[in-house]
C-alpha cells in the first residue's frame, strides 16, 4: 500500500523508470487512446514524489475515462499524500464517497478517509466520521490491514504491541515490519530495536522484489546506526551483486563508506558514485554530487570538491523547481543545500 511506505523512491530501479517513462511517452504520441501512457507517467511521478505532476497526468486520464475505478483510487491516494488544505480534504472526501456510493469497497478509500479524519481539516462528527469508524471498515474487509489501520489510532505502546502480533501472525507480509521499523528508527530512535525487527524482515520477506529492496536498505541503515559499519557495507555489496539493476544499492554503499570515517573506503566510494552518475536518473544527481563533495573534502581535493558542490547545488535547484513534494526528501534536500552553501563560504575559502 502506498500509504505504508515512508518513501517510494527506491522501490523501482532507476533504469526501469527511465525506460518506462519513454514507453509512456511513446504510447501518448503514437496511439489514439493515450490514457495508459498518462496513467503510467502518473504512477512514476508519484514514486518520485512529484505529486503535482502526477495529478496533472491523472486529470488527463480521467478526462477520457472519468469513471475508471483504478484511476480514481490513484487520484485519491496521491491527493491524500499531499493534503494541505480544508478544500483539498473536502475534494478527497467527495471522491471517496463517490466510490462508496457506487457500492465499491476499497481499503485505500477507507484509509484515505481515516487519514483525513485524523487531520485537523474537517470537523469530526460534523464534516466527517471519526477515524475509528473507517478503521473498523478496513478491519471488516481485511484483518491484516485493519489492524494496521488501528495502529495509527492507538497510543505508542498499544500500537507497538499490535505490530508485534501482526508480525508473528503474518511473517511473510512486509507492511507491519516496515511500520515498526519506521517507528523505532525515526520516532523513538531505538536503533537496536529497529535492527532486530528489520533483520527479521530481511530473513522472512521473500519473492517481493520491491519490498526486499526497501527492507535491505533499511537493514543497512540500522546496522550503520549501531556501528556495525563493516556489516552494513558488506550487506550492500552483496545485494548489489544479487540485483545490480538496483543502482540505489551502489549509491548507499558509497554513502556509508564516506560516513564511516575510514579513509580506506574513499577511493571505492568515489568510484561507485561516478558509476551512479552514469546510470542513475537525473533526480539523484544532486545527492550523488553532495557525497562526492564530502569525499573530496576528506581527501583535501578542494578543486574537485568545489566543482562537486556547484553541480550538486545546480541539480538540487532543478529538483526544487520540478515540484518535489515528498516531504522527507524535500526536507533532506533543503538541509543539504544549506550545508553546501556553508561549505562554499568556509572549507573552500583560500
Amino acid at each position: 500500500m502506498l500509504f505504508i511506505a515512508k518513501s517510494l523512491r527506491n522501490l523501482l530501479p532507476d533504469i526501469e523508470i527511465v525506460k518506462f517513462k519513454q514507453t509512456c511517452l511513446n504510447i501518448i504520441s503514437n496511439l489514439d487512446n493515450p490514457s495508459e501512457g498518462h496513467f503510467g507517467l502518473a504512477k512514476i511521478f508519484c514514486y518520485e514524489g512529484k505529486y503535482t505532476l502526477a495529478l496533472q497526468q491523472l486529470k488527463l486520464v480521467l478526462s477520457t475515462d472519468p469513471n475508471d475505478i483504478s484511476y480514481l483510487i490513484w487520484l485519491i491516494v496521491i491527493k491524500s499524500l499531499c493534503l494541505k488544505t480544508k478544500k483539498q480534504a473536502y475534494k478527497i472526501k467527495s471522491l471517496c464517497y463517490r466510490i462508496l456510493m457506487a457500492k465499491i469497497q476499497k481499503i485505500e478509500v477507507y484509509w484515505a478517509l481515516m487519514k483525513i479524519a485524523m487531520s485537523d481539516f474537517l470537523e469530526v462528527g460534523k464534516e466527517i466520521e471519526r477515524p475509528e469508524f473507517y478503521a473498523s471498515k478496513i478491519l471488516k474487509m481485511d484483518k491484516y490491514y485493519g489492524y494496521l489501520a488501528w495502529t495509527q489510532l492507538f497510543d505508542e505502546k498499544k500500537a507497538e504491541k499490535i505490530l508485534k502480533a501482526l508480525i508473528e501472525a503474518w511473517p511473510n507480509k512486509p507492511e507491519a515490519f516496515i511500520m515498526m521499523w519506521n517507528f523505532y528508527y525515526y520516532f523513538t530512535k531505538d536503533y537496536e530495536k529497529s535492527l532486530r525487527v528489520i533483520e527479521k524482515a530481511y530473513l522472512s520477506i521473500k519473492e517481493m522484489k520491491d519490498y526486499e529492496v526497501l527492507i535491505s536498505l533499511n537493514y543497512a541503515r540500522s546496522l550503520h546506526k549501531v556501528k556495525n559499519i563493516k556489516q552494513a557495507i558488506e550487506l550492500l555489496q552483496v545485494e548489489y551483486t544479487r540485483r545490480s539493476v538496483y543502482i540505489i544499492y551502489l549509491y548507499h554503499y558509497a554513502r556509508l563508506c564516506i560516513k564511516s570515517g575510514d579513509d580506506i573506503f574513499l577511493g571505492s566510494a568515489i568510484g561507485s558514485l561516478k558509476e551512479c552518475l552514469n546510470i542513475c536518473s537525473e533526480n539523484r544527481h544532486g545527492h550523488i554530487y553532495y557525497w562526492l563533495a564530502k569525499a573530496y573534502l576528506r581527501l583535501y581535493e578542494r578543486i574537485l570538491a568545489f566543482k562537486s558542490i556547484k553541480k550538486a547545488l545546480i541539480h538540487f535547484s532543478k529538483d526544487i523547481e520540478s515540484k518535489l513534494e515528498d516531504p522527507t526528501l524535500e526536507k533532506r534536500t533543503y538541509t543539504k543545500i544549506e550545508e553546501l552553501k556553508n561549505l562554499l563560504g568556509t572549507y573552500l575559502s583560500f
